[in-house]
This record gives structure tokens, C-alpha cells and sequence, in this order.
């Protein structure tokens, strides 16, 4: 299958390369993507001026919705044909001050499919099944495909802030 890749550090380095399709290890899911989104974060590891844990050659972008392709052994809670968008983090370490307060996306150690594991600029990603959410009927694949920066919006507005409605 065909993905935008992140070849090496540096600016540029970005390749359209074929790679295998992966196959969902225990506990994870495979997600069939129908829709991504290009993020900020996409253009700045083009550019190579991003301060995040990177790991190339991986595939970009973490923006996403699908359809759940495969499940890996273990996973009761989705099913093959599902709709679904997932969560950015493949791995954070659970014992940092965000990860102890709950707030394991903000951990320091966290590694992030895009960024350190294979993204979704690609046919089939496959994530921990634990971080994949399924769709609402009302939502498109395209909508949910913004999930992530929503998510970071409405933190932002009605969790960092004092705003009320009125």
C-alpha cells in the first residue's frame, strides 16, 4: 500500500513509498482510513522545526476516521465495520505528573502515531484498540476526521478557562 512517508531528520524527506499492510498485534485495532486531516504538526515535521519526539522513517498524520478493518486478539469492545477515529497516543510512560493526573496525552514521554509510530497518511493504520472511539451515526467519516483538533479546541475553551454559557 501506498504512504506518505517521513524518511529520514532533516527538512524534506518526504517519499510516497509502498509498504506492507500491517496486521493488528493483540489488543489493537486495524482501521481502514477514509478520511484524514492535514495538521500544522504535518508541515512542521516537513520542515523539521517541530519540538516533538520524532523517529523517522514513519508514516505521517494522526487526523483521522475509518472503518475498523481487523481486530487483534483480545479486543471485545469494537467490531470489524465499525466507524471509528482514534486517539494520537500509541504509548505514554503512566508515571509523569500529567500521566498520574490523567492527562496521559499531555505526558512527556508519550510516543504518537504520525510522529514516532506509522501515521494515518496511508490505506491501513492499526492503534491500540483502547485509544479508538467509535462514531456517532450522525457524524461523518469526514467530520470525525477533525476529532483531534476539536478535542484540543473544546479543552482549551471550556477546560483551561473560566467561560460559562450566558
Amino acid at each position: 500500500m501506498l504512504a506518505l512517508m517521513k524518511t529520514a531528520e532533516g527538512p524534506g524527506h518526504l517519499e510516497l513509498r509502498d509498504i506492507p499492510t500491517p496486521k493488528p498485534a493483540p489488543g489493537q485495532a486495524m482501521i481502514e482510513v477514509e478520511a484524514a486531516g492535514i495538521c500544522a504538526s504535518d508541515l512542521h515535521i516537513r520542515d523539521w522545526d517541530i519540538q516533538l519526539n520524532l523517529s523517522p522513517p514513519f508514516v505521517l498524520g494522526h487526523e483521522f476516521a475509518g472503518q475498523i478493518a481487523e481486530l487483534g486478539d483480545g479486543v471485545d469492545h469494537l467490531h470489524v465495520s465499525q466507524r471509528v477515529t482514534s486517539e494520537t497516543a500509541v504509548s505514554v510512560c503512566g508515571t509523569c505528573i500529567p500521566c498520574r493526573a490523567g492527562e496521559y496525552n499531555a505526558c512527556v514521554r508519550k510516543e504518537l502515531i504520525g510522529y514516532v509510530h506509522d501515521g494515518c497518511f496511508t490505506r491501513y493504520i492499526v492503534v491500540p484498540a483502547e485509544r479508538v472511539h467509535p462514531l456517532p451515526e450522525n457524524v461523518t467519516t469526514r467530520e470525525a476526521a477533525l476529532t483531534e483538533p476539536l478535542a484540543f479546541a473544546v479543552h482549551a475553551v471550556l477546560e483551561l478557562t473560566h467561560i460559562q454559557a450566558g
